[in-house]
C-alpha cells in the first residue's frame, strides 16, 4: 500500500508540476482541474529520486524517476545481515536489471545513487576484515559492495570506479558524520 501511494502521488505531483489544469483520480488521490501553483522553476518540477531494493519499487523507479537509489532491502529497519547479504555485488546486479527492466529505453538517462551503510577513509588493514565480519560476509565480499566504501584513499577511488563501470553508479550517498572525512577522496576524484 505504502508504494501504491507513493506512485500514484508521484503521478500528481508530475501532473500539477505541469501547465494548465490537472486532474486524477486513483485509489488514494482525486484532484478535479487543480492548477499546480506556484510553476516549478525547472520545466517539469524537480527531478524524482526514488531509492530502495524490491523488485516493484526498483522497476518503476525506472520507469518514474529520474535518479533511483540502488539499495538493500531492510526489512527489519534496521541494517542487519540480511540487509548487509541484500546488499553484495551479485544481489546489486538482480537489482540493477530490475531498474533496467522498469526503464526500458530511458535507462542511459537515469542517475544511480548508492546509500553507504558503512564508510571509513583508513589504511588499517583490520577494520574491513572487522565490519565484513559484523556484516556476516568475507571482505572481499564486504568491498565489492556498493553500499559499503572502506579503506584507503587509493583503494576507495578503485572501489567508485569499478562501481562506476559495473553498475553506472553516478554518486554514493556518505553517512552525514563521514561527510568530512570524504572531502580528501573527492578532491582526489574531482580535481578540486
Amino acid at each position: 500500500m505504502r508504494v501504491s501511494r507513493m506512485l500514484e502521488h508521484l503521478q500528481v505531483l508530475r501532473g500539477l508540476w505541469s501547465e494548465g489544469e490537472f486532474s486524477f483520480s486513483g485509489e488514494h488521490y482525486r484532484i478535479d482541474a487543480l492548477d499546480g501553483t506556484p510553476a516549478p522553476h525547472a520545466i517539469g518540477g524537480p527531478p524524482i529520486l526514488i531509492g530502495g531494493g524490491a523488485p516493484r519499487l526498483l522497476r518503476a523507479a525506472g520507469a518514474l524517476a529520474d535518479i533511483v537509489g540502488v539499495n538493500a532491502s531492510i526489512h527489519s529497519g534496521e541494517i542487519d545481515q540480511a540487509a548487509a547479504h541484500d546488499g553484495l555485488a551479485e544481489r546489486i546486479d538482480e537489482k540493477v536489471s530490475w531498474v533496467r527492466d522498469g526503464a526500458g529505453d530511458r535507462f542511459d538517462d537515469l542517475e544511480l545513487n548508492a546509500w553507504l551503510a558503512a564508510a571509513e577513509l583508513t589504511d588499517d588493514p583490520s577494520v574491513p576484515a572487522m565490519l565484513a565480519e559484523l556484516f556476516g560476509t568475507d571482505v572481499e565480499s564486504f568491498r565489492s559492495s556498493p553500499l559499503a566504501l572502506v579503506g584507503s584513499e587509493s583503494d576507495c577511488a578503485e572501489q567508485l570506479h569499478e562501481r562506476r563501470e559495473r553498475w553506472g553508479y553516478s554518486y554514493h550517498v556518505i553517512p552525514g558524520d563521514r561527510a568530512h572525512d570524504f572531502a580528501p577522496l573527492v578532491q582526489r576524484l574531482t580535481g578540486t
